[in-house]
């Protein structure tokens, strides 16, 4: 079964959905590094959340999903030639 991600940003007025039902982790990895989404964080109170099917989890366990795919990603392309 494929996880789902959702993406939330947290402000003084109250919890924002960016990304809600995502099934790929390279896609909430591209908004949270993004430059838009960079710039919303650095205003006073803003926080970020990252859920895997409902729970919590953190930005580096995210990276490390993203790395593990382009590693496969890699190794199949190169096994492909």
């Amino acid at each position: 079964m494929t996880p789902t991600y959702c993406l939330y940003l947290d402000t003084p007025k109250g919890r924002e959905t960016i990304l809600s039902g995502e099934k790929d982790p390279k896609r909430v990895h591209r908004v949270v590094t993004g430059r838009s989404f960079t710039k919303r964080l650095k205003k006073f109170g803003h926080s970020f959340q990252i859920t895997r099917d409902n729970k919590t989890m953190r930005f580096e366990a995210l990276e490390r999903i993203c790395l593990d795919l382009w590693f496969e990603e890699a190794e199949n392309g190169s096994t492909q030639d």
